[in-house]
């Protein structure tokens, strides 16, 4: 299962369960339905683990293009 949750006000935006973990069947379906239910105002932090799917170029150059979102991730290691 991946999860976008709003982490101001505590909110599950998004969720989408995959038969695989690859990028297009996890995060990226659910970025996409996450986009259409809450629109990116202005200075937006994308916050992950450091999993290939969030890793992927087809996620960082998509979180890239938008000058209102920063992407984060952990830290190696931490669990």
């Amino acid at each position: 299962m991946t999860t976008i949750l709003d982490l101001a006000d505590r909110k599950l935006i998004a969720w989408i369960i995959s038969q695989d973990m690859t990028t297009q069947n996890t995060i990226y379906k659910t970025w996409s339905k996450a986009r259409a239910i809450r629109e990116i105002t202005r200075n937006h932090i994308f916050h992950s683990d450091r999993g290939i799917q969030y890793a992927s170029n087809q996620m960082t150059n998509l979180l890239s293009t938008s000058k209102k979102i920063t992407q984060t991730m952990s830290r190696k290691e931490n669990f």
